[in-house]
């Protein structure tokens, strides 16, 4: 088994990374104070933006290491450990330490953060299952290529293109199901107590998907 070296490294980290932010967003608007939402939206938005560096660093990095012969196995190594780490970040993130990230890169953005009240959270809200199902989808918008393209290494491109078709059906799902009532929630003051399902709904999408990685790792061997 190859050692991990530096670009591997980035490769890892970028995913986990990516998702991350895509969740501090929705911790930041629950924890803003009431009266500002277009305002907060379009801040956090910044922070949203910052993360499509690191897809494009995972996806840049992952086809020049495909590109300059990174064996299949060591593939599914690096996708594996992206996904475990952010599946484990995830779940960081819903507790007590998200928010206080939250807090700090809100103010660091300009947004006047309140303490957040809390009741008891539904951690299987109604958008749950429609959460994980478009996680999975986009995720696999992602990964199918880069796995295919071991296959059918003469159609790599046609592949990447094609498969894009999974990312905007897992975006549409995310936008109509997932986006939509957790605006809903922050309009009616309440999104402070849908992130936990928001956040365990992607744990959950991001742990099946390191179990399908690692189990195909195995299989290799």
């Amino acid at each position: 088994m190859a050692p991990l070296d530096l670009l591997d490294l980035i490769v890892i980290l970028s995913l986990p990374l990516l998702h991350a932010i895509e969740t501090l967003t929705w911790l930041i608007r629950s924890i803003a104070r009431p009266g500002q939402t277009a305002w907060v939206i379009t801040r956090t938005n910044l922070v949203l933006f910052f993360s499509r560096f690191f897809y494009l660093s995972f996806v840049t990095l992952m086809y020049y290491r495909l590109e300059t012969g990174m064996s299949y196995e060591h593939a599914l190594r690096l996708l594996w450990s992206a996904f475990l780490l952010s599946c484990l970040l995830q779940l960081m993130l819903v507790r007590p330490f998200g928010f206080a990230v939250g807090s700090r890169i809100g103010v660091l953005f300009g947004v006047d953060i309140v303490e957040p009240k809390l009741r008891k959270q539904n951690a299987l809200s109604e958008y749950f299952i429609y959460n994980v199902f478009a996680v999975l989808l986009i995720s696999l918008g992602i990964l199918l290529p880069i796995l295919l393209a071991y296959a059918f290494p003469d159609q790599r491109l046609t592949l990447s293109m094609s498969y894009q078709a999974m990312n905007a059906v897992g975006t549409y799902v995310l936008l109509t199901k997932v986006d939509s009532h957790l605006s809903k929630s922050l309009d009616a003051g309440d999104l402070v107590n849908e992130v936990l399902s928001y956040g365990l709904g992607r744990s959950l999408a991001f742990a099946l998907l390191f179990l399908a990685l690692f189990g195909m790792e195995v299989l290799q061997r």
